[in-house]
């Protein structure tokens, strides 16, 4: 079996809760013509969060709040979807993009609803055949502020909505990275998360990775994507 083949393609898509985009192909290897797209996203009360989610964990305070300086108190790195199968812990897991200073998102207020954002990433072989069939769900929360000061991010993750493979076929999906930033000024900062999401497909033949890295804002709904 050879190695793991990269590819890379630039594509930028600024995309909302409500819209879709077009067909993506991001690989045409001679076997599989893999494709991802934005689908219609689950109604809200279809997203299965464990109850826990959005509870900060216990960490000790840093002394004072530094509203420019922000960080992610959550999780880096988790997997989704190992073996063909969503994760046990996939409900648990979560990022998020805080003032430095502050134990975890309860200590916020005015956090928006919870946004969605559903992607659909497939690979066809030259009969039509689809040999496998994943969709996943992104979720945040943003506009959150600590006394009136700065916006920003909570309760960032990504949900499993749908795994169908082929038999000979093995798809890993995994939050590779997640980055804290602040885009705006010390004075009235402005939260930015970036999540690198790793997907891995192998077969008999050749083991093939995408990479999607999603861009939240804690003063936007809308999510920044580009696939590679």
């Amino acid at each position: 079996m050879g190695g793991v083949m990269r590819y890379t393609l630039l594509a930028v898509l600024l995309v909302t809760a409500n819209a879709t985009a077009a067909r993506l192909v991001v690989l045409n290897d001679g076997e599989i013509i893999h494709s991802i797209e934005e689908v219609t996203p689950p109604a809200i009360e279809d997203i299965m969060l464990d109850p826990g989610i959005g509870v900060p964990p216990k960490r000790d305070s840093y002394g004072g709040v530094d509203f420019g300086s922000i960080i992610n108190l959550a999780e880096r790195i988790w997997e989704v979807i190992v073996d063909n199968k969503a994760t046990a812990e996939v409900k648990y897991e979560y990022a998020n993009a805080l003032p430095l200073g502050v134990k975890g998102g309860m200590e916020l207020e005015a956090f928006s609803d919870l946004q969605v954002h559903a992607y659909r990433l497939h690979g066809e072989n030259y009969f039509g055949s689809t040999v496998y069939d994943v969709g996943y769900t992104l979720v945040h929360r943003y506009n959150g502020s600590y006394n009136g000061h700065g916006r920003y991010l909570d309760n960032v993750t990504v949900l499993p909505s749908k795994v169908d493979v082929s038999w000979g076929y093995n798809v890993n999906l995994s939050v590779a990275s997640v980055t804290a930033s602040n885009v705006a000024t010390k004075l009235d900062p402005v939260a930015a998360l970036v999540m690198d999401l790793s997907f891995r497909v192998q077969s008999v033949m050749k083991v093939q990775e995408f990479h999607a890295n999603y861009e939240f804002r804690g003063d936007s709904a809308k999510v920044r994507a580009i696939h590679r």
